[in-house]
């Protein structure tokens, strides 16, 4: 299967793959009081939270390079 032949039927099928995907994110944090932000606000606290560890309590020699660069960016 080519590129272009995968690209146009994940296009043929983007309203089913946008319900699935809904449904799936509605039932994951359906009990959590954020609701599915939680699936942004988690990962971005745990960059937050690792970042002020590995530059206050655990200095880390990057070489020059930001924390965050490499949690972000692996």
């Amino acid at each position: 299967m080519s590129a272009m032949t995968y690209t146009r039927d994940l296009y043929q099928a983007r309203e089913l793959l946008w319900a699935w995907t809904s449904r799936n994110l509605r039932a994951r944090y359906q009990q959590s009081i954020l609701g599915w932000l939680w699936a942004i606000v988690q990962p971005v606290a745990q960059v937050l939270i690792f970042s002020i560890i590995f530059t206050r309590f655990v200095p880390v020699d990057t070489g020059g390079f930001r924390i965050l660069s490499f949690r972000m960016w692996p």
